[in-house]
């Protein structure tokens, strides 16, 4: 198995796995947002550059060290490292804890570091929203992954007359990566 690169990934998502709906956020709970802020604060966030525009006014997040994954070797955003493959990326989180990292978006970026996290926290609003790929982006779909397991939710109020809980995915990969170092 490859080294960790994330160890939590963090979204917000409906029944279906959708996060994002023509690259635009379609759930905006406000004790989630609370929480995110929490668990990242000072923290290092990974995301790709669609996820950037969906932030307050389309700028890096502040209080933490912001890593951008994306194909277009142009882009530069200022307070932010930007990395053109998971390579870079590993390169760049070399001195940081992983401890420290927390995945955050979007579709492709989730889709292809999801198994190199040891965890997954997810707010899943209870929603069946789905539809063309072209226009919904998706979460990875755990459920449908050997190695994804959920191991603890928690229920949570109302959102806009849906209600809510938070579920953490447990990588047995990485489980397993862990016991055959020691």
């Amino acid at each position: 198995m490859k080294e960790v690169t994330a160890v939590t990934a963090l979204a917000i998502t409906n029944n279906k796995w959708v996060i994002g709906k023509n690259h635009e956020k379609i759930f905006r709970v406000h004790d989630d947002r609370e929480y995110f802020n929490k668990l990242t604060e000072g923290k290092i966030v990974v995301y790709g550059i669609n996820t950037l525009q969906t932030l307050p006014n389309a700028k890096p997040l502040a209080n933490r060290t912001n890593i951008i994954l994306t194909h277009n070797r142009d882009i530069r955003v200022p307070g932010v490292t930007t990395v053109g493959n998971i390579n870079e990326l590993h390169y760049a989180l070399k001195g940081y804890n992983t401890d420290d990292v927390y995945l955050i978006g979007g579709e492709n970026t989730f889709a292809e570091l999801i198994d190199e996290c040891k965890t997954a926290i997810l707010t899943v609003v209870d929603d069946d929203a789905d539809g063309d790929p072209e226009v919904f982006q998706h979460f990875p779909n755990l459920s449908l992954k050997d190695n994804w397991m959920s191991c603890k939710q928690s229920s949570v109020p109302y959102y806009q007359r849906h209600s809510w809980v938070r579920v953490t995915y447990v990588n047995t990969n990485y489980r397993k990566h862990l016991k055959n170092k020691l």
